[in-house]
């Protein structure tokens, strides 16, 4: 899986990069933690119409408190079990 990046920490594009010359379908999520706005995730999964409960989201949290902004990812994980999963 390849992921691409803004300067923001969004996911901008996702594909499988096997090259194939089709453009390849995404779903996208995103979303404030439900009890604190400075915690953001991000998530993609390759195809249209995923299920948010299927475990084939990646991911990315950010959290910005006081200035700073710690980062990370979890991959093949449930879109709705973002505020719960372990991220690295």
């Amino acid at each position: 899986m390849i992921q691409v990046f803004d300067n923001k920490g969004q996911i901008k594009s996702a594909g499988s990069g096997g090259g194939g010359g089709g453009a390849t379908a995404v779903t996208k999520k995103n979303a404030n933690n439900s009890t604190d706005s400075s915690i953001n995730y991000c998530g993609v999964a390759v195809g249209s119409g995923i299920s948010e409960s299927s475990s084939v989201w990646t991911i990315k949290i950010t959290i910005a408190i006081d200035g700073t902004v710690t980062t990370g990812t979890a991959n093949a994980v449930a879109w709705t079990n973002r505020e719960s999963i372990i991220y690295s």
